[in-house]
């Protein structure tokens, strides 16, 4: 809990995704929207962008399938399904964009899509990682090998728990801020990735 700058006696809990304020000492409790009508500003969303924020210099990269598209000024980090419509779909935009670092952690939600465990073995244990993650996503062209090799995707679903990843894909700017959720369009992923090329 920490306090709001500017308001007395009120109190934001960070909880994540949970938009909540309390006021103390009367111990009122509310969930919502809290708006600056004077200067026209939405302060539980500017609030909550802080709470969900991450340091990604703490994110085991190893456990990443890494590509590069032209310069490295952006980065981009992805917890993405392989059977994951929404990330199947997110994978069609990314195709439209240049100019950024990827990484993808595989994280198969095993209990909306049984086999996602077994495809994303599959793919890390692919020659070309990335290729092999392309023809699924883009084909759905499975990898032949058998997924025996050593994979870091139990390790994956530990560290989306630690971060209070819920759902896919979940992705991470440069600067940590969090992006939960479909991006509407490779337009929109542009404006994430440029509103969040610089460090934090």
């Amino acid at each position: 809990m920490v306090t709001w700058r500017g308001l007395n006696n009120f109190y934001a809990i960070g909880l994540p995704n949970i938009q909540m304020g309390a006021i103390v000492p009367s111990y009122y409790l509310f969930i919502g929207q809290l708006v600056d009508p004077k200067n026209q500003k939405n302060l539980t969303e500017k609030r909550l962008i802080e709470f969900n924020k991450i340091d990604v210099k703490q994110l085991p990269l190893e456990q990443a399938i890494r590509y590069v598209k032209g310069d490295v000024k952006r980065t981009l980090y992805i917890f993405t399904d392989p059977d994951c419509p929404y990330c199947q779909k997110l994978e069609q935009y990314m195709t439209a964009i240049d100019n950024v670092t990827v990484y993808l952690f595989p994280f198969p939600l095993k209990t909306l899509h049984p086999q996602a465990e077994e495809i994303a073995n599959k793919i890390w244990c692919a020659k070309n990682q990335y290729e092999a993650w392309e023809d699924y996503m883009l084909h759905r062209k499975a990898p032949k090998n058998s997924g025996q090799c050593s994979t870091p995707i139990q390790k994956n679903l530990i560290l989306g728990q630690k971060l209070q990843i819920n759902g896919t894909p979940t992705l991470f700017l440069k600067n940590g801020v969090r992006i939960a959720g479909m991006p509407q369009n490779a337009e929109q992923i542009e404006q994430l990735l440029n509103s969040g090329k610089q460090s934090k």
